[in-house]
């Protein structure tokens, strides 16, 4: 793929590593899939799509810890 365009598999892998640094290596699968579905719900991002998925995923931890 072009360096313009989103590679999914590269995003979900780099996804899976930060929910392992952020919510653990016990729920990293689970942060990253629940990220990885309200990032498929959400708008589009409109700047870096990393950052964007970063932030969801962030979120998405901080709910399921409450």
């Amino acid at each position: 793929m072009g360096a313009d365009r989103p590679d999914p598999e590269v995003d979900a892998r780099w996804l899976r590593e930060l929910a392992e640094r952020v919510a653990g290596a016990d729920r990293a699968d689970d942060a990253a899939q629940d990220a990885w579905a309200a990032a498929m719900e959400a708008p589009a991002p409109r700047g870096d799509r990393r950052a964007w998925l970063a932030g969801i995923l962030r979120n998405r931890v901080r709910l399921a810890r409450r």
